[in-house]
């Protein structure tokens, strides 16, 4: 009876034992796997934010109305030999509306599946309207429309390639200005309102930095050199008129914005360099003394009724 016994307890324990490598070798081959399982999540749940995408710099201007329009013509040149020669940097644009300015940004972003670096909107102002604005084409934009969600289609098209980095710059003379034009000979007291011009399209592009200019934008040589070529003066005789006092006085002074402090604060001239991205120079432009007498001379020279309406 016990040599009978043996054989069959041996084979108990070698069954039993067999039971124990399985349940290792299981459990091994399932921590296993939930590791990879761990891993591919992790790597599927990097957020979009994090992929660095290519920044493009657009120059816009206006088509221009009239053929003499020297300023107008001679940026559209300089601005299209950059273009050429930094395709993948700078971009110029010439559009006869917000619509086709939007369409075509558009067009170049999705090409190189890329960002808005900074965009410059180049183009004129008018102290007659007596009141702050930018022209695309034909459309006007100002505080009077600024807030209209139907006039701004074009821009809130474009914010969504805009992050907290973008720049903006008004490139308008007095499109940041935020006095009030004097009652003088020909014209009558009225606030130029840049200050609600620049506040309301920081809140289209949502988190971007505005920048506008409380006086003239000149189109010196030198544009993309960062230099002082957007600062400085006419030299025409109507703009020794009484009206342009607060202009004078302002001259080389922008301003800037942003929703992610809502703070309007006096910064340096705006400055671009080689590739079209938006900065400030390190000192302001009336810290020059020889500005200085320049400001100083105009405005003891300056008449009512010059400018005509």
């Amino acid at each position: 009876m016990k040599q009978n016994i043996y054989p069959i307890l041996l084979l108990l324990s070698l069954a039993g034992k067999a039971q124990e490598n399985t349940n290792v070798g299981t459990t091994q081959t399932s921590s296993h796997i939930e590791s990879i399982v761990n891993e591919s999540s992790t790597a599927t749940t990097i957020p979009e934010t994090n992929v660095k995408r290519r920044k493009l710099n657009f120059f816009i201007i206006s088509k221009p109305k009239k053929f003499w329009d020297p300023a107008t013509r001679f940026n559209i040149l300089r601005a299209k030999i950059k273009s050429a020669i930094r395709p993948t940097r700078f971009v110029c644009i010439v559009a006869s509306s917000s619509e086709q300015m939007s369409s075509k940004i558009k067009f170049r972003l999705n090409k190189y599946n890329a960002q808005i670096g900074n965009i410059w909107f180049d183009g004129h102002g008018s102290i007659k309207k007596g009141y702050s604005f930018f022209n695309i084409g034909k459309d006007e934009f100002s505080y009077k429309n600024i807030n209209d969600s139907n006039h701004t289609t074009a821009f809130r098209e474009l914010a969504a390639y805009c992050d907290s980095t973008t720049r903006i710059g008004i490139g308008s003379c007095y499109g940041g200005a935020t006095y009030s034009r004097p009652n003088t000979g020909n014209f009558k007291e009225s606030r130029m309102n840049g200050d609600s011009l620049i506040i309301g399209l920081a809140k289209v592009f949502n988190g971007t930095t505005i920048y506008a200019c409380e006086s003239w934008v000149m189109t010196k040589p030198g544009l993309f050199k960062e230099t002082f070529a957007m600062a400085g003066h006419p030299l025409l005789k109507r703009y020794t008129d009484a009206v342009y006092k607060p202009v004078w006085e302002q001259l080389g002074v922008w301003n800037s914005y942003s929703t992610l402090n809502n703070n309007l604060q006096q910064v340096n001239c705006i400055k671009l360099d080689k590739d079209g991205n938006i900065g400030t120079r390190f000192n302001h432009y009336q810290s020059k003394q020889k500005v200085k007498k320049q400001i100083a001379v105009k405005l003891s020279k300056l008449q009512e009724g010059i400018l005509k309406i």
